[in-house]
C-alpha cells in the first residue's frame, strides 16, 4: 500500500528557511540603513532650512503659528530651538522617530529583526524627510514621540492620551500613530482584548481634544478668540452642513490618493494586495479568524484614517509631508493581519518594495534640496557688491516668477517627483531665506509687498546691475545708498 508523501518540513529544513528568511531580511535591513545613511549626508549639506524655519522668522511670527495651529510648546522653545544647528535637529527627528517606531515594534511582540526593518521601512517614507525641512520645528514632537512610546512601554498605555495636549502644541500627527503600542499587554479573553482596546482609543480621543481646547483656551486668553484661526494659504472650507461635509470628504479622499499613488511605486501597490491576499488566505485556510491579529489591523487602519477624520471638517488640504501616520498605518496594515511563517516574508516583501523604493525617492529628494540650496546661496552671493548684511534693506524682485520657478525645478533629478520638496520653492518670499543666512536682516520682497523702492528694482537693476548666470537662472543686484537691490531673472 503506499503512503502519501509527509508535508511536514524536516528538522533540519526549519532552521535553513528561518536562516533564509533572517538573511534576505537583514539584507534588505541593511539596504535600508545605508539609504537612511546617504541621505543624512546630503541633508546635512543643505545651505538653509524652509523660508519659515525658525532660524529665519521672529518670535511673533512664531507666536502667529499658536493663533492658527495651537502649537504653543514650539512658542515657548523658540529661543532654545533656533539656538541648535539644522543638521543636529535633523539627526536626532531621524534617531527620535525610528526608536519610537522600534519600541512600539517590540511592545507589540515583534522579534528584533523584525521590529528593526518594520521601522526602517516606515522611516524611509519620503514625506517625512520634507516635513525635516523644518528640522527644529519638529524636534518636540520627535523626541515627544520617542519619550511616549518608551513610556508606555514600560509603565503602560495611560500614558499616551496624557501626552496628547502636549502633542496637539507642536506636530500632532505622531500622536497619530502611538495607538498601536495599546495592543502592548499581557493576553486576555477575545471580547475583553477588544473592549480594552476600544476603551484605550477613547482616551486617546480625549487626549487629542483636550489638546485643542487647551490651545483653544490659550488663544481665548491672548488673542481673545476661543479657537484656531486656519490660515488663507491651507484653503480652508470648514464645514457648515451636511452637503458641504460631504464635499470636504471627497476632497480629501482625492488628496490622499493622489499622494498615495504618487508615493508607491506599483510593485509596492501589488506587495499590499498581494500580502492582504495571503492573510485572508491563511485565515481560511486554518479556518478561523485570530481576533487578535484583527484587533492589530484595525488599529493600523486607524493609524492611517485618523489624521483625515480630524482635517475633513475643516476641509485644508492634505499635503504629503503630514502623511507619515498615513505610511505607517498602510504598512503596518498587512504585517498585524498575517500571523505564522507568513509575517517574516511579508515584512521582507514590505521592506524590499516599498521601503528601498521609498528611501531611494527621499534620497534623491534630499540631494537636490542640498544641491539647489547652496546654488541658491552662491547665485545670490556671487554678485552681491558686498554681504548682504551690510545694507539697511534688501528689496527683491521676480518678475516673472513662473518662468523661473520651472527653470529651477527643470534642475530636478531624474525619478524625484516634482511634489517633494518643491512647494513654491522658489517663490519670491522663499527668496529670503537664503538672504538672511548670507547676513540680511530687513527684506522686502516686492511680489508680495509692494514698496515704491521695488519700482527702482524693476527699471535699473537688469541693465545697470552685476549679473551671475549659474545653472538656476540669473541673479542681478545694485547698491544704491544703504540699499540693495535684487532682481532674479528667468
Amino acid at each position: 500500500m503506499n503512503e502519501r508523501p509527509s508535508t511536514t518540513l524536516s528538522p533540519l529544513t526549519k532552521p535553513r528557511l528561518a536562516f533564509l528568511s533572517h538573511s534576505v531580511t537583514g539584507a534588505i535591513l541593511a539596504a535600508g540603513l545605508i539609504l537612511l545613511l546617504v541621505t543624512w549626508f546630503f541633508a546635512i549639506q543643505a545651505a538653509y532650512w524652509r523660508h519659515d524655519a525658525f532660524y529665519y522668522i521672529d518670535a511673533p511670527a512664531v507666536l502667529q503659528k499658536v493663533r492658527e495651529e495651537g502649537r504653543w510648546l514650539n512658542y515657548l522653545l523658540y529661543d532654545g530651538l533656533r539656538a541648535l544647528p539644522g543638521w543636529l535637529c535633523w539627526t536626532l527627528n531621524i534617531l527620535c522617530v525610528g526608536a519610537g517606531l522600534w519600541t512600539i515594534a517590540r511592545a507589540i511582540g515583534l522579534p528584533r529583526l523584525a521590529a528593526a526593518s518594520i521601522s526602517v521601512t516606515i522611516l524611509l517614507f519620503p514625506g517625512f524627510y520634507e516635513q525635516n525641512t523644518w528640522p527644529e520645528s519638529i524636534l518636540p514632537g520627535c523626541l515627544l514621540f520617542m519619550l511616549t512610546a518608551m513610556a508606555a512601554r514600560r509603565w503602560g498605555w495611560w500614558i499616551v492620551p496624557l501626552t496628547g495636549p502636549l502633542f496637539f502644541a507642536t506636530i500632532p500627527y505622531f500622536y497619530f500613530m502611538l495607538p498601536l503600542i495599546f495592543l502592548a499587554g499581557a493576553p486576555a479573553p477575545a471580547f475583553r482584548a477588544a473592549a480594552a482596546i476600544i476603551g484605550k482609543c477613547v482616551a486617546w480621543g480625549v487626549g487629542l481634544i483636550a489638546g485643542y481646547l487647551i490651545a483653544a483656551g490659550i488663544n481665548a486668553f491672548v488673542f481673545g478668540h476661543f479657537g484656531l484661526e486656519l490660515s488663507a494659504w491651507r484653503l480652508p472650507r470648514p464645514a457648515k452642513d451636511l452637503s458641504s461635509l460631504l464635499d470636504n470628504i471627497s476632497r480629501s479622499s482625492l488628496g490622499l490618493l493622489a499622494n498615495v499613488f504618487l508615493w508607491l511605486p506599483t510593485a509596492g501597490v501589488l506587495t499590499l494586495i498581494g500580502a492582504l491576499l495571503i492573510s485572508v488566505l491563511g485565515f481560511a485556510r486554518a479556518r478561523r479568524i485570530e481576533l487578535n491579529n484583527l484587533a492589530g489591523a484595525a488599529l493600523a487602519a486607524l493609524v492611517m484614517v485618523l489624521p483625515f477624520l480630524i482635517v475633513i471638517p475643516s476641509g485644508i488640504l492634505v499635503q504629503s509631508r503630514s502623511l507619515l501616520p498615513m505610511a505607517a498605518g498602510l504598512i503596518w496594515l498587512p504585517v498585524m493581519l498575517s500571523a505564522g511563517a507568513a509575517r517574516p516574508a511579508i515584512i521582507a516583501a514590505l521592506g524590499l518594495f516599498i521601503g528601498l523604493p521609498s528611501g531611494w525617492q527621499a534620497l534623491q529628494a534630499t540631494r537636490w534640496y542640498a544641491e539647489f540650496s547652496q546654488a541658491h546661496i552662491e547665485n545670490i552671493r556671487s554678485v552681491l557688491p558686498a554681504g548682504a548684511g551690510t545694507f539697511d534693506w534688501v528689496y527683491i524682485d521676480i518678475p516673472d516668477a513662473g518662468a523661473y520657478g520651472a527653470r529651477v525645478q527643470g534642475t530636478l533629478p531624474t525619478g524625484v517627483r516634482r511634489q517633494y520638496f518643491q512647494e513654491d520653492l522658489v517663490g519670491p518670499d522663499r527668496l529670503v531665506t537664503p538672504l538672511r543666512e548670507l547676513g540680511a536682516t530687513m527684506i522686502v520682497p516686492c511680489q508680495f509687498w509692494p514698496h515704491e523702492r521695488c519700482e527702482a528694482v524693476r527699471q535699473r537693476v537688469p541693465s545697470q546691475g552685476r549679473c551671475g548666470d549659474p545653472a538656476h537662472g540669473s541673479v542681478c543686484a545694485l547698491a544704491e545708498g544703504g540699499d540693495l537691490l535684487i532682481s532674479v531673472q528667468p
